[in-house]
């Protein structure tokens, strides 16, 4: 394992490098334009709660090692809910103007969010790339937290900077999120005496790399809409096609309100979890379906509709 954690600290050192960091760290930037790129990774942590819940929890952990994964993704799966704090916080629901369709689009079908859509079904399919195995669901996950780790150590300072002149508090940027997160999985020394042979550390590095690669091309992402967007000061207007989502157009939701109906509702999970398994190529997921409510809120079943359709 340490062969293995030993590449892990390469991979962050290497990340720490990205031109986004020394963009967030400008001064020729204009402070709040730094705080800008938020939008554009939406796909990605209003995936977090779904992605702890259903791909990497074991249903009936086996071994001391399932249960340390186990503990680490009941904090880690609160984060979507620091994202939406700070969308409402930094303003972008007055900001963008975003309907709850413009919202719906912008998550789904929008060419801003597109480079994180393509990549989801990695992080969707890890329970299926491990096979269960508890060391390399561990090394998948160290990937995630790792990469998170190198953005929240940037741009916490700027979060921190900005709320000095606002006097509000920014959850997910800030030094709130940062100080949840270690940059590892919070395991304790459960996985420190595990030794690996030749065949499964050269497993662990390629399904190890296989997530950080998604990361970085998360990170790169970001890069490019800061340099178009948020670096100039221009906000993305929806390109919604005429038609599209129009079955939300009537809703009076801001988006901040549209993506919290969509990923903290909890009578959305059965839908998000049938998005998930498609992510995941039709794998069957480690935990079972949740059931629908028989009384939920009749826009859940046409929120269910629609999401079979993205």
């Amino acid at each position: 394992m340490r062969a293995v954690m030993d590449h892990r600290d390469e991979r962050e050192e290497e990340l720490m490098r990205h031109p986004l960091f020394a963009w967030l760290r400008n001064d020729d930037v204009p402070l709040p334009n730094r705080m800008d790129i938020l939008p554009v990774s939406a796909p990605l942590p209003t995936l977090f709660r779904d992605l702890n819940m259903w791909v990497l929890r074991y249903v009936a952990p086996a071994s001391p090692l399932e249960a340390a994964i186990n503990a680490h993704t009941i904090e880690d799966a609160t984060h979507s809910q620091l994202y939406v704090h700070d969308w409402r916080a930094l303003g972008f629901d007055k900001r963008l103007g975003f309907s709850a369709a413009d919202t719906l689009w912008w998550l789904f079908a929008s060419p801003y969010t597109r480079s994180f859509r393509d990549r989801l079904p990695v992080l969707a399919r890890i329970a299926a790339a491990d096979r269960g195995d508890p060391v390399l669901r561990f090394v998948q996950t160290e990937a995630i937290e790792a990469s998170g780790k190198v953005l929240l150590v940037n741009v916490a300072p700027v979060a921190e900077e900005f709320s000095k002149l606002t006097g509000v508090e920014y959850r997910y940027f800030g030094q709130y999120h940062l100080d949840r997160e270690s940059g590892h999985v919070d395991t304790g020394n459960a996985f420190d005496s595990v030794v690996l042979d030749a065949g499964r550390r050269t497993e662990a590095l390629r399904l190890f790399d296989r997530v950080f690669d998604v990361m970085v091309a998360f990170v790169d992402a970001c890069y490019e809409y800061a340099l178009a967007y948020a670096g100039p000061g221009v906000l993305p207007p929806s390109g919604r096609a005429p038609g599209w989502g129009e079955e939300w157009e009537t809703v009076p939701w801001s988006a901040s309100q549209t993506i919290e109906f969509c990923y903290l509702n909890r009578d959305m999970d059965p839908a998000r979890y049938d998005l998930l398994a498609r992510l995941a190529n039709g794998q069957r997921l480690p935990c079972p379906a949740p059931r629908p409510r028989p009384d939920a809120d009749p826009l859940v079943s046409r929120m269910t509709s629609f999401l079979a359709t993205v």
